[in-house]
């Protein structure tokens, strides 16, 4: 484990020196399991609560079945202006619906600048069901910076 890397309690907590890559408006790559076994990767929104890792889809998407399957998943991100400043996170998958389309809207917002994700961004896609997906780190592994 790298030695910026605090564990506190079972829980591993991101450094301070790479939370805004999950905090502000970075897309990250989600990496799943598909069913036959090989890597899914998707880029997706995120948000970081000081323990897990946020994110947003919904319910169907080939992400949201690989999670259901296998809860095990990456994710990894970097700064676009300093590409030498990276975290990748590995960690473990609850899926909770309560929450989700206001999860999602706040996502937007800090993304777009649009408050509402299905009536300003994607009305074609009203009506689906979403859940937030709340990754537990496992593991850290950040830049040597």
């Amino acid at each position: 484990m790298d030695t910026n890397v605090k564990h506190i309690e079972g829980f591993y907590l991101i450094p301070d020196s790479h939370k805004y890559l999950l905090e502000g408006s970075i897309d990250v790559i989600l990496t799943t399991i598909s069913k036959r076994g090989y890597p899914h990767s998707s880029m997706i929104w995120s948000s970081y609560d000081g323990q897990n890792i946020l994110l947003n889809t919904g319910i169907g998407y080939q992400k949201e079945r690989n999670m259901r399957r296998n809860p095990n998943v990456s994710v990894f991100a970097y700064d676009p202006m300093e590409p030498e400043k990276w975290i990748s996170v590995t960690g473990i998958v609850e899926l909770v619906s309560e929450g989700a389309v206001e999860h999602l809207n706040q996502l937007c917002y800090k993304y777009t600048g649009l408050e509402d994700f299905y009536r300003d961004l994607m009305p074609e896609l009203t009506g689906e069901e979403r859940v937030i997906v709340k990754i537990t780190p496992k593991s850290i592994r950040v830049d040597a910076n």
